[in-house]
């Protein structure tokens, strides 16, 4: 049974269930009972439990071994500590990120203006109102089409800078399993905050 401190009540029309990093919490509208927030975890019980446990999966193979780098979704078993991994694994693969948003961008149709590379603790990536990119070094890390999921949402953000029906409507003519991969990146949220940026 859920407590109130795993629920945030806002402004909206339906009950929502979040899994990060393991923890279950619930977006409900104003006035939703405990009672009825509760009925309705319950009925999603299966899939919670089945993305808990991705979740916890994954931080457990990553954290077992005391050399190990996530990388494209892998782990990647290695003589480099940890806390050195930004330095001397991954910034020198970031060519792989700036490569793959042009072939990206040139294969969708898309112009943006600038690449820079992000250390956000909370976003993959961001696109500003100039059509500049941000991407998280940590893509990285993730799965292949989730990185390039990722690059999509953003390159989609230089038309439409929101997240409006539009946007999701636009982004599903490029990716029609957008969707999937948006749940699917949540399982991996726990890796924004992993690794230093030394």
């Amino acid at each position: 049974m859920l407590k109130e401190a795993d629920i945030k009540r806002r402004k909206c029309k339906y009950l929502r269930i979040k899994v990060k990093d393991a923890r279950v919490q619930v977006i409900a509208p104003y006035g939703t009972s405990l009672r009825t927030i509760n009925d309705f975890v319950e009925s999603k019980r299966e899939w919670i439990e089945k993305t808990v446990k991705k979740q916890n999966d994954l931080f457990l193979r990553a954290n077992n071994i005391s050399k190990s780098i996530f990388y494209q979704g892998e782990i990647v078993e290695t003589e480099i500590p940890v806390e050195d991994a930004y330095k001397r694994f991954y910034f020198p693969k970031l060519n792989y990120l700036s490569e793959r948003i042009e072939e990206l961008s040139v294969q969708y149709g898309f112009n943006f203006k600038r690449l820079r590379f992000s250390n956000a603790r909370t976003l993959w990536g961001t696109c500003d109102r100039y059509n500049n990119i941000r991407l998280n070094w940590r893509l990285l890390a993730l799965p292949s089409e989730l990185c390039d999921y990722v690059m999509v949402h953003e390159l989609v953000h230089t038309i439409h800078h929101n997240h409006s029906p539009s946007f999701w409507k636009e982004l599903e003519k490029f990716l029609p399993d957008c969707k999937k991969r948006k749940r699917e990146l949540k399982n991996y949220s726990w890796l924004l905050s992993a690794y230093r940026q030394n």
